[in-house]
């Protein structure tokens, strides 16, 4: 490729890009599409028009452009968007292959292991918990991944354990109403009820648009709290939320509830959860 073409492909390729941040998608199509016919073994070219195509809805297409990524350059990234692609049109089978691919290629890669879990989670929860667990080990910024672990804890009655998941979760994630309310649920599961709606009243306060909170507050909802394992397969399954902070005072039980997990948290979090039924010692996550 010549100077003149590399700077264009440069310039097609950034423009392209900017455009899709910018939510300019039809300009962004318009300039990767121009990247990929100045230089069509652009792996950059390609991944970004399928991140693209996956925000019109057209998944199809995004399907193509990833698939044509990896072929070039075949990354764990690559395979986890491929996999993406094929979880939103629903070929599961596949899906997993193209995550169990990303994960071999590279094991600590927690997008991949993330995903897995998810896919995994309705059908085979200790495989989903295992590669839950590594997606928090690989990446304990995921508050997702934290939310999907205590989910699956608490399929096994593992309630303390799941608590200390939950609470994690909150800390990566304070300004997200699913980690609070989540908590408030897992209280109300565990007889609780008097702090599950200190819970869900302080949720209440924190997010005042979040039906749940609201409807949590009377203890409305069913006692189970809806699974983590369905996350939608959208952009949050590359993008997680850094934490925050809050003003908002805590109702007491919320507080003592939080500090009793912090307490023990550091512990808890040095090490790989080995079992689910001898967590209170060294074996856990890391946090």
């Amino acid at each position: 490729m010549g100077a003149a073409t590399d700077a264009e492909l440069r310039e097609a390729l950034a423009a392209g890009i900017r455009a899709h941040d910018e939510g300019r998608l039809d300009e962004a199509e318009r300039q990767l599409e121009r990247a990929i016919a100045l230089e069509p073994r652009s792996v950059a070219a390609h991944a970004a028009l399928g991140q693209v195509r996956m925000d019109r809805g057209q998944h199809d297409a995004a399907l193509e452009s990833f698939q044509a990524a990896v072929v070039l350059q075949p990354t764990a990234r690559g395979w986890n968007n491929t996999g993406i692609a094929l979880m939103a049109l629903e070929r599961r089978e596949e899906a997993a292959r193209a995550f169990q691919r990303a994960a071999e290629i590279d094991p600590r890669y927690a997008l991949a292991r993330f995903n897995l879990a998810r896919l995994h989670a309705g059908t085979d929860a200790p495989l989903a918990l295992t590669h839950a667990q590594a997606a928090v080990q690989a990446d304990p910024s995921n508050a997702d991944a934290w939310l999907l672990v205590s989910d699956l804890l608490r399929r096994r009655q593992d309630h303390a354990n799941a608590m200390r998941a939950v609470n994690l979760a909150i800390e990566r994630a304070p300004q997200r109403p699913a980690t609070w309310t989540a908590r408030a649920a897992l209280l109300a599961e565990m007889d609780r009820t008097d702090e599950a709606k200190a819970e869900y009243a302080d949720a209440w306060t924190r997010f005042p648009r979040d039906l749940r909170a609201a409807l949590g507050t009377s203890l409305s909802l069913p006692r189970v709290y809806t699974s983590h394992a369905p996350i939608a397969s959208r952009s949050s399954a590359t993008r997680h939320s850094s934490a925050g902070s809050s003003t908002v005072p805590r109702p007491t039980s919320s507080r003592r509830a939080l500090g009793a997990a912090r307490a023990g948290a550091s512990a808890w979090a040095s090490s790989a959860i080995t079992s689910t039924t001898a967590l209170s010692g060294a074996t856990s996550l890391p946090g």
